[in-house]
C-alpha cells in the first residue's frame, strides 16, 4: 500500500462569453490562454510557460471558463478560423506589463489583476469580423505561377492555437483567399514565386 496526498492551489475561475461584431454572434472553439505576469507571487510555483499555459476552448454558445492564479496576468483569445481581425500585442506586455519585445497577434486581449481573495471573475470578449479578399495571382508574363508562397499575419499556421508566426503558406494554384482583413485598415501581404524568382508586396485594404 502507498498513500499519496495531492494539494491543489485554489485559483480564480474566470468566465465569460466570446462574441463577434457586428451581430453579437457567439464564437465557438476560440482558444482562451492565460499568461502570468513575471513577479506574480501566486504563480511562482506553478508552471505557466510554453505548453503549460492554461488554455480553454469556447463552446457553441461562445462561453468559456478557465481557472487562473490570483494576481496579475493576461488572457488572450485566438479563433482557429482566421475570420477575425488581429490586434497587436507586445510580448513584454504579456509577461512584464511594459512595451517591447516581439510582436504577437491575437484576436482579443484582457489584462487581469485579481485580488488575493477573489474566487470568480467575469471577462467578456468581442472579436471584430474581418473581410475576405479573393483573387488570382499571375506572373509577370501573365501565366499562373508554378508555386506560390504567401505570408501575412492573418494566415493560419501550425501554431494557430497560439500566437501567430509569419510562416509561409504554399498554394496549390494561383487562387488567393485572405480572411480577417480589417474593414477600416490594411493587411500587408507578401507573395513569392520561388521558381520564377518573382515577388510582390501589396496592401490588402479592407475598405476597397
Amino acid at each position: 500500500e502507498h498513500e499519496l496526498r495531492f494539494e491543489l492551489p485554489r485559483g480564480v475561475l474566470v468566465s465569460g462569453t466570446i462574441t463577434e461584431q457586428p451581430g453579437d454572434k457567439p464564437v465557438a472553439k476560440a482558444s482562451v490562454r492565460y499568461t502570468a505576469m513575471r513577479g506574480n507571487s501566486h504563480a511562482k510555483d506553478i508552471p505557466l510557460d510554453g505548453i503549460y499555459q492554461p488554455t480553454e476552448l469556447s463552446d457553441e454558445q461562445g462561453r468559456y471558463a478557465i481557472a487562473v492564479p490570483a494576481g496579475a496576468g493576461n488572457l488572450t483569445v485566438k479563433s482557429p478560423t482566421g475570420e477575425y481581425v488581429l490586434e497587436e500585442i507586445d510580448e513584454n506586455k504579456l509577461f512584464k506589463g511594459s512595451a517591447g519585445g516581439r510582436q504577437l497577434w491575437v484576436n482579443g486581449h484582457a489584462t487581469l489583476n485579481l485580488a488575493d481573495e477573489a474566487r470568480e471573475q467575469t471577462t467578456n470578449f468581442t472579436l471584430q469580423r474581418g473581410m475576405t479578399l479573393r483573387g488570382e495571382v499571375l506572373a509577370a508574363d501573365g501565366t499562373a505561377p508554378k508555386r506560390l508562397l504567401v505570408i501575412h499575419r492573418a494566415a493560419l499556421t501550425s501554431l494557430s492555437d497560439e500566437f501567430l508566426v509569419h510562416e509561409p503558406i504554399a498554394l496549390a494554384d494561383n487562387k488567393l483567399e485572405i480572411r480577417g482583413v480589417p474593414p477600416d485598415g490594411d493587411l500587408p501581404v507578401f507573395l513569392l514565386d520561388p521558381v520564377a524568382k518573382e515577388g510582390k508586396l501589396f496592401m490588402s485594404l479592407g475598405n476597397e
